[in-house]
């Protein structure tokens, strides 16, 4: 497996072929799931072959979105498939890495831990600082789609996925569920404080 250069070959095409509407999904975003999914991969103890196959899932998770939005999860499955052959992934590790990709369709449902990891790694930001910038980031995105909020109704679906959304990984949960907590709060006591008004 020659990660290096695929990862090379795969951001460069992302970033000349990705729409710029793509506020969210961006190579920006790419690049912190494969940064998160190594740190995850790290935490639990995997091996590096193991690392190195949920780099590789990271770095495509979202490539379908060079050719369309719907589905892209299993669009990318296909583009992998299609070039990871050239850098020397074996048959088998190209279907790990396409499971791992399909894991992290929303809602997420992962099977072992290697599929818990990279669901928690696509959605670390939840439990960051960057989650106000990142949320609406998306927020702007599925505008772009024809998918449009009123404030009230983003500040309810924000919450609503907040409560519904839990990491599974040990690690994950350890470095981020307090700091995803703690914006939950912040989101119900604006929801309260924009019904008293």
């Amino acid at each position: 497996m020659d990660y290096a250069r695929v990862e090379k070959f795969i951001l460069e095409l992302l970033e000349k072929k990705l729409s710029d509407k793509l506020y969210y999904h961006s190579v920006n975003h790419t690049c912190k799931t494969i940064k998160a999914a190594e740190e995850f991969s790290r935490a639990e103890g995997l091996p590096e072959e193991e690392i190195t196959i949920l780099k590789t899932a990271a770095l495509f998770h979202d490539s379908g979105y060079l050719r369309m939005p719907v589905d892209n999860e299993r669009i990318g499955t296909e583009i992998a498939r299609d070039i990871l052959p050239e850098y020397g992934y074996t048959p088998e590790q190209i279907e790990k890495i396409c499971r791992l990709i399909l894991a992290t369709r929303m809602p997420q449902k992962p099977e072992n831990l290697e599929e818990q990891i990279i669901c928690d790694a696509d959605l670390q930001y939840l439990g960051t600082e960057e989650y106000v910038k990142l949320s609406a980031l998306l927020r702007k995105e599925m505008s772009f789609y024809n998918i449009s909020f009123t404030d009230q109704e983003w500040l309810d679906f924000q919450i609503n996925f907040l409560k519904s959304h839990h990491y599974f990984t040990r690690s994950c949960r350890q470095s981020r569920d307090a700091v995803k907590a703690g914006y939950l709060k912040k989101l119900i006591e604006a929801k309260e404080y924009s019904v008293t008004e």
